[in-house]
């Protein structure tokens, strides 16, 4: 495997929504590992010698975003209630502390705090969406 055959393995799963990846094709073993938004691979040749190549993928971000990420599994609510208006909605100024959801977990209702101050750029998922643990829920523009 050449090199530009790996930056191309590099990028398709960086790209995708996997978190480990291991190859081993001859003598040639690749592993490939993703970890808060970086992606690092190691190249083994299986002789006497280990040969480590590192590749630190930087994150492209305009401005300053960070995103609220669900720490549960569970169901996502936008409102206390149906009745009652969201929490949030686009273009909201929100400070650190709000409450931006809710996350129903086996009948138990567990608040959804924002991290940051700053305005609401994007809400990434629908009421009563399923979320999975560090899922992005919430993309904000940090003041």
């Amino acid at each position: 495997m050449d090199f530009e055959e790996i930056l191309e393995l590099i990028e398709a799963i960086d790209k995708s929504t996997l978190t480990k990846f291991s190859f081993k094709e001859g003598n040639t073993k690749i592993k490939i590992e993703k970890n808060r938004g970086e992606t690092a691979y190691t190249q083994s040749v299986l002789q006497n010698e280990d040969l480590e190549i590192k590749d630190d993928v930087e994150k492209i971000e305009s401005d300053n975003f960070e995103y609220i990420k669900s720490p549960l599994i569970g169901t996502f609510y936008n409102s206390p209630s149906p009745e009652e208006e969201p929490y949030i909605a686009t273009g909201d100024k929100i400070s650190k502390g709000q409450i931006i959801g809710i996350i129903e977990v086996m009948k138990v209702m567990n608040e959804v705090k924002c991290n940051y101050d700053g305005i609401v750029e994007d809400i990434l998922i629908n009421n009563n969406d399923t979320v999975e643990y560090g899922q992005s829920l919430i993309k904000i523009k940090v003041l």
